[in-house]
């Protein structure tokens, strides 16, 4: 399974969803998610394309195996200078995977939660983080309505995604709902 349905919620109502077959299903709202590929598509509007979509994204941002190497040069220095034991870590809008890759060579990372608006990244992630030594799960959601249980996670990182928040304190709230007490969100702009 390339998701973690003990701690996905409804988009909409934060309520719990009932696997079944290739859907998610909220017995609250009555809204349905497919699951495609493995990867449950958690957005309120399935049609919502984003302009990444159609762009070759990397090379638009000018990712290569260095900055890749660099942004794990610099995560690992977040993290140890801060004294981040990772555990359960939320990943919010991994893009191609360039932090995915990275964070999986992180130690102290048990397991990482993927999450990207667009269903096309995440198999463009999935094919960069390949056979992880770390198990990565990935979830199609919006950044801007975390769909997660409080207190799933023991870390919360995003690298250059505040531009496409809506409103910024409020997905610092949901943040603060997801971790478990007294942990660590960290963006990157």
């Amino acid at each position: 399974m390339l998701f973690d349905s003990s701690i996905v919620r409804c988009p909409v109502c934060l309520q719990m969803l009932s696997h079944r077959n290739d859907e998610l299903s909220c017995q609250s709202c009555q809204r349905n998610y497919p699951i495609t590929s493995g990867i449950p598509l958690l957005i309120d509007n399935p049609l919502l394309d984003t302009k990444l979509d159609v762009m070759d994204y990397d090379d638009h941002h000018s990712i290569t195996e260095n900055s890749r190497h660099t942004i794990l040069e610099m995560w690992e220095t977040v993290f140890s200078e801060n004294a981040i034991s990772a555990g359960q870590v939320l990943e919010i809008g991994c893009g191609t995977g360039q932090l995915t890759a990275a964070l999986t060579a992180l130690p102290s990372i048990q397991y990482l939660h993927a999450t990207d608006i667009s269903e096309q990244f995440l198999h463009i992630t999935k094919t960069a983080v390949g056979k992880s030594q770390k198990p990565v799960l990935y979830y199609a959601c919006d950044a801007n309505h975390l769909p997660f249980a409080a207190n799933s996670f023991d870390t919360i990182v995003a690298n250059s995604v505040l531009h496409h928040l809506l409103d910024f304190t409020d997905v610092l709230k949901q943040c603060v709902r997801l971790l478990k007490h007294g942990d660590f969100a960290v963006f990157f702009a």
